[in-house]
């Protein structure tokens, strides 16, 4: 099987988040590539998506910022 290149990956993932600015850390479409406890351990830890916004209880991330974090975390090559 043919592994995903960085780029295949960033562009399907824009394409997931197309239209979004903010994604919630518990977003069905997110949590398939992510966990939202893994995103609020790397909060807690000072590791998290940079640009993070906090509204009452919620955590919400920048798209770009996010794909480019998955993108990085990714073992596409």
């Amino acid at each position: 099987m043919k592994q995903m290149t960085k780029e295949e990956l960033r562009k399907y993932l824009e394409e997931a988040f197309k239209g979004r600015t903010l994604v919630f850390r518990r977003d069905p479409v997110l949590t398939q590539f992510v966990s939202g406890g893994t995103l609020a351990n790397w909060d807690s830890e000072k590791r998290g998506i940079e640009g993070a916004v906090k509204i009452g209880n919620k955590t919400f991330y920048p798209a770009l910022a996010l794909i480019d974090r998955l993108v990085e975390n990714s073992n596409a090559e």
